[in-house]
């Protein structure tokens, strides 16, 4: 992980603007699904956070699966949001 940093009120707009975007564009629900598949960072933990927020269950994805393996967890066929990252920068 890079070295960042940020404040609680930063993590916090970060959170929540997430969390709207998940509710009013994807259209999350409570108790829906959301697969995260990104590598840890300050974004991966905001999403987590936003996912909750939302009414959302978080539901991790290890990136350095092969996208086969992923498929397999069955959340692409049900219509479940996934999100997902390669921080490489």
């Amino acid at each position: 992980m890079r070295d960042v940093s940020l404040s609680y009120a930063e993590m916090g707009e970060r959170i929540r603007a997430l969390s709207r975007h998940l509710v009013k564009i994807v259209g999350v629900r409570p108790g829906q699904a959301v697969g995260l598949c990104m590598d840890r960072s300050f974004d991966h933990i905001a999403a987590v956070f936003a996912v909750l927020d939302a009414g959302g269950i978080y539901v991790p994805m290890d990136p350095e699966l092969p996208q086969q393996r992923l498929a397999l967890s069955g959340l692409y066929g049900q219509g479940c949001p996934t999100y997902g990252h390669s921080d490489s920068a």
